[in-house]
């Protein structure tokens, strides 16, 4: 017996609608609206209210507002609604180390990397959190150990260039240093890893 064929004139479903307004809000987001961005996040968290996705994204738009603690929920959320993913720790490692809670940070970031430790902007994540720490030795494996996996890692290269700089080390740090004309941001604040990335609601 032949299936019925669905009704075309039938109203959107539900889910149809959170995808469009995920889809809004993504590309609010991408365009710098970070305002509009949490807006939309928001209006789709009032239907979907255990979205991990969506939890990371906001918490990735807040994070650019400086709206540091309130991030922080937004991927402790993400991930108490979700699997436990390497890049939501990584967002909320970065979030604590802007907040000087380095110990929580450092927990955050050793789990992203535990969970995908082919990362490079997991690994070098890290390393910030042991460079503001005056961990030099201990960034300085973390550093080399992410330009390993990725050579052309243009923030990693620059971060690496200070803490040879700090350390005395001129005839390395210098050429290393010239990374930082390639930076897209000055100076970088950790990588968020791909925000945009973890599916479709």
């Amino acid at each position: 017996m032949a299936k019925n064929k669905p009704d075309s004139d039938k109203p959107s479903s539900n889910a149809d609608e959170s995808e469009k307004l995920f889809n809004q809000a993504v590309t609010l987001h991408q365009q710098g609206k970070m305002i509009e961005a949490v807006r939309g996040y928001a209006q789709i968290l009032s239907q979907e209210p255990r979205h991990p996705d969506i939890y990371n994204n906001l918490g990735v738009a807040l994070r650019s507002l400086g709206k540091l603690e309130t991030a922080v929920a937004c991927y402790r959320r993400a991930l108490a609604y979700g699997p436990e993913t390497a890049n939501v720790y990584s967002n909320l490692g970065n979030a604590l180390r802007e907040l000087a809670r380095f110990e929580e940070a450092e927990v955050a970031h050793n789990r992203s990397v535990k969970l995908d430790k082919k990362s490079a902007s997991g690994i070098y994540n890290g390393a910030l959190v042991d460079r503001d720490l005056c961990r030099d030795d201990v960034a300085m494996k973390k550093y080399n150990r992410a330009l390993k996996i990725d050579p052309d890692y243009v923030d990693c290269h620059w971060d690496r260039s200070l803490v040879l700089l700090r350390n005395g080390n001129l005839e390395e740090g210098f050429p290393e240093y010239e990374w930082r004309w390639k930076l897209s941001h000055t100076p970088p604040s950790g990588d968020s890893n791909n925000p945009f990335g973890m599916g479709r609601i």
